[in-house]
């Protein structure tokens, strides 16, 4: 924040809010793509590496991953709205049993 010249630091004397929005913001968006998608999670230290285990929906059944949940949302485009309004939650963090979701959305949905 930046205050006026000379002045104590109090809201009083605020002049410019607009670095610390900015900041917050960009967290925020970093978090919430990173939640719904994996990315960056070697970066935030969770990274899971499934490369070579199988298709994705083996390593969903093996293991539960969130982020093969929804690499294969994607892949057979359905919408996280869909899917939640499909398994009747408010969000994916709902969900308690990943290959479990994913079975029904395959069965409401028709997918092979």
């Amino acid at each position: 924040m930046q205050y006026k010249s000379g002045t104590p630091h109090t809201p009083d004397n605020i002049i410019d809010v607009g670095d610390n929005v900015q900041s917050a913001i960009t967290g925020a968006k970093k978090r919430a793509i990173n939640r719904l998608t994996g990315i960056g999670d070697d970066i935030y230290g969770k990274r899971s590496d499934i490369a070579g285990a199988g298709t994705y929906e083996s390593v969903l059944e093996t293991t539960g991953n969130m982020k093969a949940f929804t690499v294969l949302l994607g892949k057979n485009k359905v919408l996280v709205s869909e899917a939640c309004k499909i398994l009747e939650i408010e969000q994916l963090e709902d969900i308690t049993d990943f290959a479990e979701a994913w079975n029904k959305i395959k069965e409401v949905k028709k997918i092979k």
